[in-house]
């Protein structure tokens, strides 16, 4: 790292670009030289460039000069603005299996909440096909073949399956591929492992025999996980979650990573604004980050203690969202540092009466004070995505660990010694992804379903629950709830740097 440590006058510049066979012309060199004086690091971009693209002539003028400045600026905003990039629904990238490629393909259908017949077939073979070519790919299973479904018929040897339950035709339930549709028995399944949820519409697998026309499980699992870099070497570079930078670009932001070891990312549910208590720990929290800012603090909603109603309460909740801000802007240095980041809640007032996934952002009406206090601020849907660096985050509110298990078609012990959270985090990394739910009990608009896969696993998903506050890790993947605020005060704290860390914190008051 010569650039800091050299002080560069134009004598200074001239010879040390000799040393890289190049004459700078005395106009090139002022040049050079009040850029450096500005920038001392910007020497060894300008170094690392000129390996990359060697200039065609060894005279290097004013023009060329120039150039290379304008370069090296381009690309240091380039990693400046790559820094952090946050995903709504619209920006993530739809994608289909291509049964000719056997693969994934991305597609650029325009989005619409509008489906068709057509669109709800393709979410099932989506799902399907994910969790299937990820069983064909896994080692667990590579001496046990899977029979299809519609070879089941005319056998009674015991056979592997993988299929979506579904219950049709009088409350049956049954196992559902793309091309069949077979009865089961589970009364006396054995659960691999015992501590599983299963619900209506996951994708499972069943080890069992057909007895009279029903296929008789003897036992039922979890399509095992997979790590994201087995996930990623099977997509051959293509990009699923959404704004992926190049190679190059990639290789500073990890280097910014590794050099900023202490980058803090704060993660808050259920800021509700109409609570005087919530507001005055927020206000302590954020006077405790005053001289020192995280490099971004993610609240998640509801953002009220009670459903909007709409009509009156409008006005009533613009004044709410005004006061934050007239809070926030007491906290002059994260204003300008932190980028903030608010995901709506099921409740909130985002236009979305019948609560079908996913939410849209907070309307502007109502978010305009924020934006005039914050320098950097986000308003994505809920789920929405953040890319830090090299990290990928997956940001989802709503209340799943109650809806998972009340919807559980097997049985559960409440003294089962895995947590709840953890069948939950291990559900989600199994079904890769985040609302393995019946559409009749958590709806999901057909053409926005691409946005709820955890495929490849991300490095942190954060679940804004109103449970108790948890952290796994699945397959090296984070799986945390920040929990309610208004609960406890308390809130999480995600460093990206490796190896990576999540920690939950209590307001304390000075």
């Amino acid at each position: 790292m010569l650039g800091g440590v050299v002080k560069w006058t134009p004598e200074r510049v001239a010879a040390q670009f000799k040393l890289l066979g190049l004459n700078v012309t005395p106009k090139a060199a002022a040049v050079l030289a009040a850029h450096l004086v500005s920038s001392p690091d910007s020497y060894d971009a300008i170094a690392d460039f000129l390996q990359d693209e060697p200039p065609k002539s060894a005279v290097v003028d004013e023009s060329l000069a120039a150039t290379w400045i304008s370069k090296v600026s381009s690309a240091a905003q380039s990693i400046t603005e790559s820094l952090f990039t946050v995903l709504t629904v619209n920006d993530m990238p739809k994608f289909e299996f291509n049964p000719a490629k056997h693969g994934f393909t991305t597609v650029t259908k325009p989005s619409s909440i509008f489906g068709t017949a057509q669109d709800k077939l393709t979410v099932f073979d989506r799902r399907y096909n994910v969790i299937h070519q990820r069983q064909l790919r896994s080692p667990k299973f590579a001496t046990t073949p899977l029979t299809a479904l519609e070879s089941l018929l005319g056998t009674s040897s015991t056979s592997v399956v993988l299929g979506v339950l579904s219950r049709l035709r009088g409350g049956q339930l049954h196992l559902e591929s793309s091309s069949s549709l077979v009865p089961i028995d589970i009364t006396n399944a054995m659960l691999v492992p015992e501590q599983s949820v299963f619900t209506e519409n996951s994708i499972v697998l069943a080890e069992g025999q057909m007895k009279e026309s029903v296929f008789v499980v003897n036992a039922l699992a979890q399509p095992p996980p997979e790590h994201r870099d087995a996930s990623l070497a099977s997509l051959g570079g293509i990009d699923l979650f959404g704004a992926c930078p190049n190679s190059q670009i990639m290789s500073q932001l990890k280097q910014y990573e590794e050099e900023n070891p202490e980058a803090r990312i704060f993660f808050l549910s259920d800021v509700w604004i109409d609570n005087s208590q919530v507001m005055a720990n927020l206000d302590t929290l954020l006077s405790g980050c005053d001289d020192s800012p995280p490099d971004m603090i993610v609240m998640l909603g509801n953002f009220l203690s009670r459903p909007y109603g709409g009509g009156s309460d409008y006005s009533h909740v613009l004044g709410l969202f005004n006061s934050l801000a007239n809070m926030l802007s007491q906290h002059s240095s994260i204003c300008q540092t932190t980028r903030f980041v608010f995901v709506p809640g099921p409740n909130d007032p985002c236009g979305n009466l019948n609560r079908t996934l996913p939410y849209p952002p907070l309307p502007t009406c109502l978010i305009e004070p924020l934006t005039t206090v914050l320098e950097k601020v986000s308003f994505p849907t809920n789920p929405a995505r953040i890319r830090y660096c090299t990290q990928e985050i997956v940001v989802f509110r709503q209340d799943l660990l109650s809806s998972l298990f009340r919807n559980n078609i097997t049985p559960y012990s409440t003294s089962d010694a895995v947590p709840p959270s953890l069948m939950l985090a291990k559900t989600l990394a199994s079904q890769a992804h985040l609302c393995p739910l019946s559409t009749l009990v958590r709806p999901i608009h057909w053409t926005l379903e691409h946005a709820f896969f955890l495929f490849p696993l991300p490095h942190l998903t954060v679940i804004g629950d109103q449970c108790m506050q948890y952290s796994h890790q699945v397959e090296e993947s984070w799986f945390a709830n920040p929990g309610s605020f208004p609960m406890d005060f308390s809130y999480s704290v995600f460093k990206p740097h490796a190896p990576s860390s999540i920690t939950h914190v209590t307001v304390k008051k000075p």
